[in-house]
């Protein structure tokens, strides 16, 4: 959650490149748990599915911010997939 509220305070700063680099350590945390769990940052966020979900949404934002539309296109589909697919 932490990294997710980072992204999310640095994009509204304007400062995307960063903000995704937080939204994708976030979607490194949550899909392996098992290496989070290894370095103690696993939290009880890490099995929510609605996690994932916004986590592939912010990632899409600062895709969509830094003109990569393909690849934010991408994310919002895993971030629909997610939520229809685990809630």
């Amino acid at each position: 959650a932490t990294h997710l509220n980072a992204c999310a305070v640095l994009s509204q700063m304007k400062r995307h490149q960063t903000a995704l680099e937080h939204a994708m350590q976030a979607l490194n945390i949550l899909r392996h748990p098992s290496k989070a769990q290894k370095a103690k940052t696993r939290s009880p966020a890490s099995n929510d599915p609605s996690m994932l979900a916004v986590a592939w949404h912010n990632a899409g934002v600062q895709y969509e911010f830094l003109n990569n539309y393909p690849t934010a296109c991408e994310c919002y589909l895993k971030a629909l997939n997610t939520a229809v697919g685990d809630l």
